[in-house]
This record gives C-alpha cells, sequence and structure tokens, in this order.
C-alpha cells in the first residue's frame, strides 16, 4: 500500500490531535510558560551570528526548497543541525534507494548558510528548515511535508517532533545519538520526560555501547535500543575533489607547492591559539596555513588577527581585495561547504571547538588520510576522539607548542608522514561497520512501516 494511503487512514491532521497526549499537550504547555526566556536565548544566539531574523523566520514557517515527495513514494525525512548530518544523509541515501526505488529523501537542516551550501551545490535537492521544538510549528510543518519516516541524525530530545510524527503516522529513529553533558536521570522529574521522550522512537541506534548504557533506565521493555556507531561515516573519498574550482583556487594561490596545515570549524578562542603554533612552524619550515572558521560573522576578527601579526591573507569569497594578497601566508575560506573538500590539499588538520565547547567532526580530515588534532576539550564528540586516538591517527594537544612539535615532526619526518597515512587507511576500514549498522537499522524501521 502507497505511503500516503496508509496516513490517511485513522490518522488526525489537525492541530488539535496535540490534544490526543496530555503529556505533550502539558509539555507545550510549559513551553509557552518559558517562551519569553527562550525567545530571548534564541534571538541572542541569533544575533550573535548576525542572523537572528533569518534564524527565527525560517524555523518558525520552514519553507521547503525542491520537489515534493510522489504520492507513491516513500518520503524520508532526514533531521540533521548542519553540513555534517548532510554529508551522512548523503551517503545513506544511495544506498537506500538501491533497495527502495520509489523513496524520496528531504533534509531539514537548522541554519540558513547550510541551506544555501545544499542548494549551491543540488540546485534540485528537496531540503527545508526543522521547526523549534514547539507544536505550533511542528503540525504545520508535518503536514506540508507528510513523511513516511523521520530520522533524527544525532539529535535525541525532540518531544514534539517525535511524538508529532507517531500522531501524523509517520515511524521516527535516531542514529548517532549522543550523550547530553546532564545525566538524563538526575532527579525523577527529569528522568520521566526523558523516559517519555525516548519511548517515542521506534528505533534508537546509539553512538557507543557507553551512550547506551548512559540512558539504560529510561529504555521500555523490548525497544529496539542498538549501537550502530557514529553518523560521521569514514568512507574513502574520490582522489580529485569534487570542488574544481577550489582546487584551482587553492593551486593558483600556492604557487610554490608547499605544505598547507588547515584548521577547520575554528571558533574564535582558538584563534590565537592555532596562529602562534603556524608561527613557530613556519619558522622552521615553510607552509601555509588554511583557515576555516566555525561561524562565517567572526571573518572579521580572524582577519584583524592575521594583521596583527602583519600574516597576508586571502579570502576565498574575494581572491583581491586591498586587504588580501596573492600567494598569501594564510588562506581564508569563508564559504559554506567546502571544508570537506579542503582537507584534501593538508598534510594535517586541527579541528575547531575542541579547546573548550562541543567539538566538531574530526572524521572529515581522516578521510582523506591526513591526521587530526584536536584540543583539551572533550565536548559531544569524546568517543570519536577516542577512537581516533586509539588508532594513533588522532591527537589531542594542550597548547599551541604541543601541537606545533606534531606539524614539524610531519614536515621533517617523511617516513612518519607516510606511516600515518598508512594508520588513517586502516582506520577507515575498521570503520566501515558503523556505515552498515545505520543503515540496517533504517531498512528495519521502513520494513516495519511498509512490509
Amino acid at each position: 500500500m502507497a505511503a500516503t494511503e496508509t496516513k490517511t487512514q485513522n490518522t488526525p491532521r489537525a492541530f488539535f490531535s496535540l490534544f490526543r497526549d496530555w503529556r505533550l499537550l502539558l509539555y507545550n504547555f510549559a513551553i509557552l510558560l518559558l517562551s519569553p526566556y527562550l525567545i530571548a536565548v534564541k534571538l541572542s544566539r541569533g544575533w550573535q551570528t548576525k542572523s537572528a531574523n533569518k534564524f527565527v523566520k525560517n524555523r518558525c514557517i520552514s519553507p521547503l526548497y525542491g520537489e515534493k515527495a510522489n504520492p507513491g513514494a516513500i518520503h524520508l525525512l532526514f533531521i540533521g543541525t548542519g553540513s555534517g548530518e548532510k554529508q551522512a544523509a548523503d551517503k545513506l541515501i544511495p544506498a537506500l534507494k538501491k533497495i527502495y526505488p520509489h523513496l524520496h529523501a528531504t533534509f531539514a537542516a537548522k541554519d540558513q548558510p547550510t541551506v544555501d551550501a545544499i542548494l549551491a551545490s543540488a540546485p534540485e535537492a528537496s531540503v527545508t528548515f526543522f521547526p523549534f521544538d514547539f507544536w505550533l510549528w511542528v503540525a504545520p510543518w508535518y503536514k506540508k511535508l507528510n513523511p513516511d519516516v523521520v530520522i533524527s541524525l544525532r539529535k535525541l530530545w525532540l518531544p514534539n517532533i517525535i511524538w508529532g510524527a507517531k500522531l501524523w503516522g509517520a515511524s521516527v529513529c535516531v542514529i548517532g545519538a549522543p550523550s547530553r553533558t546532564f545525566k538524563p536521570t538526575r532527579n525523577q522529574l527529569w528522568a520521566g520526560i526523558n523516559r517519555w521522550t525516548l519511548r517515542g522512537y521506534d528505533a534508537i541506534g546509539f553512538i557507543s555501547a557507553e551512550e547506551k548504557e548512559n540512558h539504560r533506565p529510561l529504555f521500555s521493555p523490548g525497544a529496539d535500543v542498538r549501537v550502530t556507531g557514529p553518523t560521521r561515516f569514514l568512507q574513502p573519498q574520490p582522489a580529485t575533489p569534487p570542488s574544481t574550482q577550489l582546487a584551482q583556487w587553492i593551486k593558483k594561490n600556492n604557487s610554490t607547492n608547499i605544505p598547507i596545515f588547515i584548521a577547520g570549524s575554528l571558533h574564535l578562542n582558538e584563534i590565537e591559539f592555532i596562529l602562534d603554533a603556524y608561527d613557530i612552524v613556519r619558522d622552521i619550515v615553510p607552509c601555509k596555513l588554511l583557515i576555516a572558521p566555525r561561524r562565517l560573522a567572526h571573518i572579521q576578527e580572524i582577519t584583524d588577527a592575521l594583521r596583527k601579526r602583519h600574516l597576508t591573507y586571502l579570502l576565498r569569497s574575494a581572491s583581491t581585495s586591498k586587504t588580501s594578497a596573492p600567494d598569501a601566508d594564510v588562506l581564508v575560506l569563508d564559504t559554506m561547504g567546502e571544508l570537506s573538500c579542503a582537507y584534501s590539499f593538508a598534510c594535517a588538520a586541527y579541528v575547531g571547538g575542541t579547546l573548550s565547547g562541543v567539538g566538531h567532526n574530526i572524521y572529515e580530515p581522516l578521510e582523506w588520510c591526513i591526521p587530526v588534532y584536536f584540543g583539551s576539550g572533550n565536548g559531544k564528540i569524546h568517543a570519536s576522539q577516542k577512537t581516533a586516538a586509539e588508532a594513533d591517527v588522532g591527537f589531542r594537544v594542550k597548547s599551541s607548542q604541543e601541537l606545533s612539535e606534531h606539524w614539524i615532526k610531519i614536515l621533517k619526518n617523511p617516513q612518519y608522514r607516510k606511516a600515518l597515512e598508512t594508520r588513517c587507511i586502516t582506520f577507515i576500514a575498521n570503520q566501515q561497520e558503523a556505515f552498515e549498522k545505520n543503515l540496517q537499522l533504517l531498512v528495519d524501521v521502513i520494513e516495519h512501516k511498509h512490509p
């Protein structure tokens, strides 16, 4: 039976379906009471990144770009915060389409830059924004998208989206589920809320056995809970980066073909940390630095720091300007969606958000068989950091001096550099299992919905 035929039977389609679940009604009432504070927080974050207007508007109305699902298609709705989750979906979707030819996938992102980057690389893509987790925005969102299966990538706590999917007649699952910085059972009230939230999932794939054990008190008997590994799937990349323009830009501005180090997803508090290390390295061995900030709104602060050190730089978005120089010391990647390809030009990478904060994807550099370095903070990616460190392809550094020593060793010791590359190849092969386990979970959920 077609997906839409299944859902039109016995499935409420009005805002008032909220009243079918008193816990969901109570949860939304609590959000309504807290709304002045929550709105202030969201606006504050938006203003910090100079995107408050678009951020709030798009997460309220959730415009849809690209084609809607055909009536007979199985419609999968992937929910992820940014480009890392989109890359995971892009690897899963082709494998799923081999099994289900009549499949339509929509990706729901959190911010405008991610959506812009997706549409720039694939104008035909079906993409939208996922709304604030409040029924007033979630109900019309589901009515517009009409999904069969909702797949959350790494985000675990979305009560309205989870239970909204159930009320809508869709299956819902999560893969790559991490633990939070708080204990999910820290008190009875909190444990009750989290237990109710998690029981809305048809299946949960945790990133590690440790994460699964942390949440064990919240599972209902017989729940489909698995350890599927990370969604930052490691797969061998093509020999040539997919972005020809990026390759030409880097080649043009590295005419002497000297080694490049990359600092990706860099936070403001890490700029001086990286520049201190780079200054030490370049005084010993010629090299370039490519910086990709986490927030494009921080470009001004980065260029100010470069000028203070008398470092010449070149912006990706404007290769010639009064404040830029050809064949510069530092290349600044002030664009979205190109970082994962840029790693292919480097001999090593530092991934930002790891001095403090949540941390970011350390697997992207490893896919290009280059070692990855990260700061002393664990954040939300402790499991991947630990796995990479145990394989001796990821390295935690506590100071700029320590980072510079690693990079100098790479430049001055070709045998060591080759050994790192070999270990990266082995690491990728060992991580293939995560892709298969996450794919199998999705297949099982789809099969349960469409046997």
